[in-house]
């Protein structure tokens, strides 16, 4: 209960003293408003801040006063006025002033050289029945701020003054609008119109509402708010609009002033211009009409719903929209068009762009840009789209470039006269122009004068391109990246909705002349012709056509001086390659980037074709002709599938390889058929593929072709490999499976492997036949290199002939070099060396041979192989069959006789007199002999024959003296003998001897098998049998083939050997009448081995 009573205390206690705070304060502010009239100031001291002045009932703010100033009853409006004699801050609160009188009793008056900071709260009214309401006189500046919606102004003038600003013939000050709800109305809205000072409007902000802003020189800037006249808003000065929104009564006015808008939105009710400038760079621009000496429209939004008019129009950017009132031209003035878009719709008789109804065209020039000019038909008559109204002459029209689309009125020309009107001059160079008319007078005519030239005398032709994607569709509203005539202007061109361009050429570019046209980054090729179709690119290039070197990146490819990826066009298929000739090579260039991958690990492989190509920079030092780049870093290097086609020429200037295949990048080499030839040349220590000069070769894989690789000298340097590595370059890893591989080293380097001082790398050959020719080792390393990692070199197949130079190895180490390991399972392998070098091992002064094995451990040797007595050139396909030692494991792929019908098999050594057989065309070539011997230098030599036949013959008439049938038993056979005479027998040299064996031979008649011999009138047959010898003892020869003869052999220059006997026996139960019968019998002769 206490507590409850000690609460009510306490809040007796706080009314009181509020009360009496509120009796204190409302003392205070009574006390100042009896001092400033109706006016009740707060803020500063009076007398000094401010003063009032009860006689006039002027309340005068001083200098550096910040004030907020309020009717005391606001819902009355007072006579007193408000006077600002110094820079100072005031608020209007509620202020409400109306009076009668001339600027020196303005509502509100700013003192020349004063500046107002003025803020807006609530609502204020400022009214001057004859003068100014708020009066900003030359020299003097107003800044008004507040919340628009929320805190206003009304400023109203009589009919001598401005609402805020200066009245008739007089300059304003400087007003700037951040903020608020301003409404002003006078003889001047806001502004001044006096030609002198500084006078300037600028509105930043806020809402502001006035019958006019401007006037005189005034300059009118707008930055933001919404702005709204219900006349103009003029200026002889500067107006600039740069955004907010703008909505004109009447007329943006600029006399001989500029006006520019950057931005916003800008509406007129009639017109804007005068005789001075008008640019607009943004924003969107709504009039009537627009009159101007110069207008400039370089972005934004422009609609002149009746026109353009006056001496120039330069369009650089935006969007133009004009249309012609009765009988006038909708652009009326010389046009200069660089980009953007304009559309012009001439008004009844004129034209698009040009004259007016009766008026000649204008000087029209279009480098860019999109532009639909349409004429004018009205009762029969006619403006031209671009050109001269009714009646007249088109003027001069030059187009460089853009899209142009031009349609005449009625019987009025697309580009040039109005109806009955003479012909344009017309000059294009570049663009697509469609021009268009209905009825008579054509494109460019009317009733005939004028031209259609390139400016240069030479008349132009109209020829269609109608852009077609893959499926044939047409490719629509696409802009053109490049044209293969590049004088011919492209500048936004773009495709019409049916995929077509519209180009006036040169009559001197005939039609079939191949063209490309590239559209948003995809080439469409054809031929030129009058309606030509073209169709995506497919990666048929001519490098001998177009500008520049050719470079090719995973996903596009562009040509010129150097590698621009901003041009790539975009194209990710299969190249085909063609372009110079033996007679006229091109100096244009191949560059493969680093980030192409022929070789994807999921997709479709990549390839690009050699066709008949033939590049010749050999006088350009370090120009490669066709470079496969290694990248920038591990696993970056371009992946190349190279395909050849016919002859190409590959030739390098100084330090270039010819094909260059750097360390890093990788490349293979194929042809289908196995016709297609590549001839590249490296130049002064490079490579002829693979390694410029100080390079490493990288990847190289050869499978088909006709391959010749050489490096050159012509300065004495360390020399590249033919296919490897770059002076001082290693040789990478090189693969041959097939073609027909040539490879020349120069100046110490291989002709396989490593360039001058280069280690050999790695040397796989599966098949193929390859000629490496080096100045060092002929397969392996160049000359003097140091170091121990000398390389390493596998054979399987093939037909190798590998010659080293001087003092070098055919197959290892250079000039002072040691051998490599070499791996031999297939192949027929010719390697020499040079003075006091190893066939396969070290060169001249080399330390050590190298490895010489199968790749199973063991020691191989070379056998020289002569198939055919006297030698026979053949060829062994991968199908037929080599027989060494019983086993077909050795590689025969592409492998074939040289030198005279010789094979240099690499063998492991055997003791137990095995065979070597080499099957070809169903015949066997064979031979017996062992190889034992353990010195690496050995070699053996052997002739592989294949088993002769002979003929023999037994007597004409075989007479049985008219047998009588006899019946089985002792009496059934008749015997007669016969000789062999080997009158063909070889004569064999090396110890070999020959046995005659039966050709399937008989048995006796008790198996049912036995031969017969036919009777002489083809009617009847004989079982018979063949014993050895003169006499039918022993046994019959069976059907193994028992010998007839043993070691029937001639000697060295010896003569043959006298005939042998052999019995023929015939059954006698077959024989039923007296009859003669004769046949054949055929041998077999065997090579046996006696060694």
């Amino acid at each position: 209960m206490k507590a409850k009573l000690k609460d009510k205390r306490l809040l007796l206690t706080a009314v009181f003293f509020c009360a009496l705070a509120a009796m204190f304060l409302w003392s205070t502010e009574v006390k100042a408003a009896g001092e400033t009239g109706d006016f009740t100031v707060t803020g500063g001291t009076l007398g000094t801040d401010y003063s009032y002045d009860s006689t006039s009932g002027v309340l005068t703010v001083n200098g550096g006063a910040n004030l907020t100033i309020k009717n005391t009853n606001p819902g009355t409006a007072t006579g007193n006025r408000i006077v600002v004699a110094g820079n100072a801050s005031i608020t209007l609160s509620g202020v409400n002033i109306e009076v009668s009188g001339g600027s020196s009793s303005c509502a509100f008056n700013i003192q020349t050289s004063a500046s107002v900071n003025l803020t807006l709260s609530g609502e204020n009214t400022l009214k001057n029945r004859y003068g100014g309401g708020l009066f900003v006189p030359e020299g003097a500046a107003l800044t008004i701020g507040g919340t628009a919606g929320k805190d206003s102004l009304t400023a109203t003038s009589g009919s001598v003054g401005a609402g805020i600003g200066f009245g008739n013939y007089d300059s304003c000050g400087k007003i700037t609008i951040t903020g608020g709800s301003v409404k002003a109305t006078g003889v001047m809205g806001i502004g001044g119109w006096g030609d002198k000072g500084d006078q300037t409007v600028e509105i930043k902000g806020g809402e502001v509402e006035a019958n006019s802003i401007g006037g005189g020189s005034t300059a009118v800037a707008i930055s933001g708010g919404t702005v709204t006249t219900s006349e103009n808003i003029s200026s002889s000065g500067l107006m600039t609009i740069s955004s907010g929104t703008v909505k004109v009564g009447k007329n943006i006015n600029s006399g001989t002033g500029t006006v520019t808008i950057t931005g916003g939105t800008v509406t007129t009710g009639e017109n804007i211009g005068g005789t001075g400038s008008v640019t607009v760079s943004g924003g969107t621009v709504d009039t009537h009409n627009i009159t101007a000496n110069t207008l400039a429209v370089t972005n934004g939004k422009v609609t002149a719903e009746t026109g353009i008019k006056g001496g120039t129009l330069n369009v650089s950017g935006g969007t133009l929209t004009a249309s012609g009132e009765n009988e006038k031209a909708a652009i009326n003035s010389d046009v200069t068009i660089s980009g953007g878009s304009v559309t012009a719709n001439g008004g009844s008789t004129a034209a698009g762009i040009g004259g007016n109804n009766g008026e000649a065209g204008k000087n029209v020039t279009i480098s860019g840009g999109m532009v639909i000019a349409t004429g004018g038909t009205g009762n029969g008559l006619s403006g031209a789209g671009i050109g001269g109204g009714n009646k007249e002459a088109g003027g001069k029209v030059t187009i460089s470039g853009g899209k142009v689309v031009a349609k005449g009125g009625d019987y009025a020309a697309g580009i040039g006269g109005g109806r009955d009107g003479k012909g344009a001059d017309v000059i294009i160079t570049g663009g697509s122009v469609k021009a268009s008319s209905i009825g008579g007078g054509g494109a460019y005519g009317g009733a005939g004068g004028g031209s259609l030239t390139d400016g240069k005398g030479n008349s132009v032709t109209l020829k269609t391109f109608t852009l077609q994607d893959s499926s044939g569709s047409p490719v629509t509203d696409t802009a053109i990246d490049a044209f293969t005539i590049p004088t011919y202007g492209i500048k936004d061109v773009r495709t019409d909705t049916e995929g077509k361009l519209y180009f006036y050429l040169p009559n001197s570019i005939t039609d079939g002349t191949p063209v490309t046209v590239t559209a948003d980054s995809t080439g469409y090729e054809g031929s030129v012709s009058g309606s030509a179709t073209l169709k995506p690119f497919a990666g048929d290039i001519d490098l001998s056509q177009g500008s520049g070197n050719l470079y090719i990146w995973g996903d596009g490819y562009m040509r010129g001086g150097s590698a621009n990826e901003s041009a790539k066009k975009t194209y990710t298929g299969d190249y085909t390659l063609t372009g110079g000739t033996a007679e006229s090579a091109t100096a244009n260039t191949v560059t493969v980037m680093g980030d192409y991958n022929g070789n994807p690990v999921s997709g479709t492989e990549k390839t690009i074709t050699l066709n008949g190509v033939n590049i010749d920079v050999n006088s350009q030092s370090y120009a490669c002709a066709f470079s496969i780049q290694a990248g920038t870093g591990a696993g970056t290097g371009a992946d190349v599938n190279l395909m050849l086609s016919g002859g190409n020429t590959l030739k390098s200037g100084s330090f270039a390889a010819g094909l260059g295949v750097p360390e890093g990048a990788s490349v293979t080499i194929d042809s289908v058929p196995d016709t297609g030839r590549l001839t590249a040349t490296g130049a002064d220590a490079a490579a002829g593929i693979g390694g410029g000069n100080n390079k490493a070769g990288g990847t190289v894989t050869i499978n088909g072709g006709i391959i010749d690789a050489i490096a050159v000298s012509r300065q004495g340097t360390g020399g590249g490999a033919g296919i490897g590595g770059g002076a001082s370059g290693a040789g990478g890893d090189i693969t041959i499976n097939g073609g027909k591989v040539t490879a020349a080293g120069c100046n110490s380097a291989a002709g396989i492997g490593g360039g001058y001082r280069g280690a050999g790398g790695a040397v796989t050959i599966n098949g193929g036949s390859v000629v490496a020719k080096g100045d060092g080792a002929g397969i392996g390393t160049g000359d003097q290199y140091t170091s121990s990692d000398f390389g390493t070199v596998t054979i399987s197949g093939g037909t190798v002939t590998a010659t080293g130079g001087d003092s070098a190895a055919g197959i290892g180490g250079g000039y002072q070099v040691s051998g490599e390991d070499v791996k031999i399972t297939g192949g027929s392998i010719a390697a020499m060396g040079g003075s006091g070098a190893e066939a396969i091992g070290h060169g001249t002064n080399g330390s050590g041979s190298g490895t010489l094995t199968d790749g199973s451990g063991n020691d191989v040797y070379l056998n020289t192989l002569t198939v055919g007595e006297g030698g026979q050139s053949m060829e062994i396909a991968v199908e037929n069959e080599v027989t060494i030692d019983g086993a077909t494991n050795y590689g025969t792929t592409d492998v074939t006789t040289m030198d005279g019908g010789k094979l240099y098999f690499y063998l492991p050594n055997n003791t137990t007199n095995p065979e070597i057989a080499v099957t070809h065309d169903g015949t066997t070539y064979s031979r017996n002999y062992q190889r034992n011997s353990a010195a690496r230098a050995n070699t053996y030599t052997a002739t592989l024959l294949p088993p002769p036949t002979y003929t023999i013959t037994i007597p004409e008439k075989v007479d049985f003296d008219s047998p009588t049938y006899q019946p089985a038993g002792s009496g059934q056979y008749n015997d007669k003998t016969f000789e062999v005479i080997p009158t063909t027998l070889t004569n064999l040299t090396d110890g070999r001897g020959l046995s005659v064996m039966v050709k399937d031979g008989g048995t006796s008649p008790s198996t049912g098998t036995d031969y017969q011999l036919t009777g002489s009138d083809s009617s009847d047959t004989l079982n018979y049998q063949v014993y050895q010898g003169a006499s039918a003892t022993g046994s019959a020869l069976d059907a193994a083939g028992a010998t007839l003869v043993n070691k029937w052999e001639k000697a060295a220059g010896g003569s043959l050997p006298s005939a042998q006997s052999g019995t023929l026996r015939l059954d006698q139960t077959q024989i039923k009448y007296s009859v003669s019968y004769t046949g054949t019998l055929t041998f077999t002769v065997n090579v046996v081995d006696s060694k």
